[in-house]
C-alpha cells in the first residue's frame, strides 16, 4: 500500500496517505481431474484523491483517471492500430518460422531415410556375402573330402597331405 509518511529522522508526515479501496473475488474450478480454471477480479481504486494532487503538485488526478479508464480515442485508436500491425507482423514471422522449421524437418528426416536404405542395402550385402562364403566353405569341404574319401578307398594314395588337394589320387614313382 503507499505510503506518504516520512521514514526515519525526516520528522512528521505532512500528508495523510491515500486511503485504497480494493474489492476482488476469485475462483478455482476443476474441470476434468487434469485441468484447473482459475477466475480472479479485482479493483483497486483511490478512495480521495485530493492527498495525492497535493503530494505531486498535480491537479485533477480524478479527471486524469477518469479519461484513461474511458480511453482518449485518439491515443487508444493509433495505439491499437499499432498493436494490430504488431500482431500481423508477429504472425507472418509465426508463420515462416514454422515454415523454415518443417522444411529443415523434412530435408533431415529425407537423409535419414536415405542412409537406413543404404544401411538395409549394406546389410543385404554383408548377408548375402556370409551366405556365399560359408556356401564356398562348404563346397570346398566336401570337395576335399570326396577327394580324400576317393583316394583312401582305393588304397592309391600314398602322397600324405597333398593328396587331397587336387582332387586327384597321387601315385608314387
Amino acid at each position: 500500500m503507499p505510503s506518504l509518511r516520512s521514514w526515519g529522522e525526516l520528522g512528521p508526515s505532512n500528508f495523510e496517505t491515500p486511503r485504497l479501496l480494493l474489492l476482488g473475488g476469485a475462483e478455482d474450478v476443476d474441470v476434468p481431474e487434469e485441468h484447473r480454471v482459475s477466475v480472479n477480479l479485482n479493483q483497486l481504486w483511490f478512495e480521495d484523491t485530493a492527498t495525492l494532487e497535493t503530494a505531486r503538485n498535480q491537479r485533477e488526478i480524478d479527471d486524469e483517471i477518469a479519461r484513461l479508464r474511458a480511453g482518449d480515442p485518439t491515443t487508444s485508436g493509433t495505439l491499437r492500430t499499432a498493436v494490430t500491425a504488431a500482431e500481423a507482423r508477429r504472425n507472418a514471422a509465426e508463420q515462416g518460422l514454422v515454415a523454415v522449421v518443417q522444411s529443415e524437418l523434412n530435408a533431415r528426416a529425407t537423409e535419414m531415410v536415405a542412409e537406413l536404405k543404404r544401411d538395409a542395402e549394406a546389410a543385404e550385402f554383408g548377408s548375402a556375402s556370409v551366405a556365399f562364403f560359408k556356401a564356398m566353405d562348404a563346397q570346398q569341404r566336401s570337395a576335399g573330402s570326396a577327394s580324400t574319401g576317393n583316394a583312401t578307398g582305393n588304397g592309391a594314395s600314398t602322397g600324405g597331405a597333398a593328396a587331397g588337394t587336387t582332387g586327384m589320387p597321387r601315385t608314387q614313382p
